[in-house]
């Protein structure tokens, strides 16, 4: 069921950091579904599904090879990665201004950005099409619908990791951290991070020169809905640094 592999396009600015990129690494589509497809079947639910009788095996498979087909299909992933300003806004109470305007809270980045020649960024990467349009390529069968989203989500982190190998691979000496957009008020019940819509929509529009046709509504929702919007920060490597990191 594979076809010809797709290359994920990685648009780039004018910085050698993302020229670099755009010379030298791409994603191939096929290879990521793949690695996705990999992971699905490691999950105890689907574990669980094959071994149980003949039929629910065989309706098993069945609605993977349709989320495969589905995804291989209409998938169009993009990846972007734009070098931002990060500013110490206030040390005491771990505040970082993203790109003159955006206030995250965060100890680890307020931290991090202590740091001698700390380079923060922007991620945005998505699988690139519409879940409604999924929908009607599955010809409305919720059953298989449902195995296309567990398939987009593992699709959606294998792109990121990939993306974050390959940074790091093009800053051997440097080290490489991620940070979610969080409220300033963290919450304990959900891991101590919310996310933050008002934030993540305000740096969305940093991205709006690429014409991605990606969106964030006030809830935070994005559309396409399997896309990810994060913060990235390089410091480099030592033993005095990573201390004080």
């Amino acid at each position: 069921i594979n076809k010809t592999p797709k290359k994920i396009p990685i648009y780039p600015v004018a910085t050698l950091f993302l020229e670099a990129i755009m010379q030298t690494y791409q994603l191939d589509t096929p290879a990521l579904l793949n690695q996705a497809m990999q992971r699905i079947m490691r999950k105890k639910e689907i574990k669980t599904a094959l071994n149980k009788n003949a039929i629910t095996r065989e309706q098993t498979l069945q609605c993977l090879k349709q989320a495969y087909r589905c995804l291989n299909e209409l998938c169009k992933p993009v990846a972007v990665v734009l070098p931002i300003s990060a500013n110490l806004f206030s040390l005491d109470n771990h505040f970082v201004l993203l790109a003159g305007e955006t206030r995250i809270k965060s100890v680890r980045m307020s931290r991090h950005l202590s740091c001698n020649a700390a380079q923060a960024y922007l991620y945005l990467f998505s699988c690139g099409y519409d879940s409604r349009e999924a929908f009607c390529w599955l010809q409305q069968d919720y059953s298989a619908y449902h195995f296309q989203d567990m398939l987009s989500n593992e699709l959606l982190f294998a792109i990121g990791r990939q993306l974050h190998r390959g940074i790091k691979q093009l800053n051997p000496n440097k080290n490489c951290y991620r940070y979610p957009i969080q409220t300033d008020q963290q919450s304990n019940e959900i891991a101590n991070v919310t996310w933050d819509a008002e934030k993540t929509r305000s740096l969305l529009k940093l991205f709006n020169a690429y014409d991605l046709g990606i969106t964030c509504n006030p809830k935070g929702c994005f559309t396409p809905l399997h896309s990810i919007l994060g913060v990235m920060m390089t410091t480099p490597k030592g033993p005095a640094l990573k201390k004080a990191c």
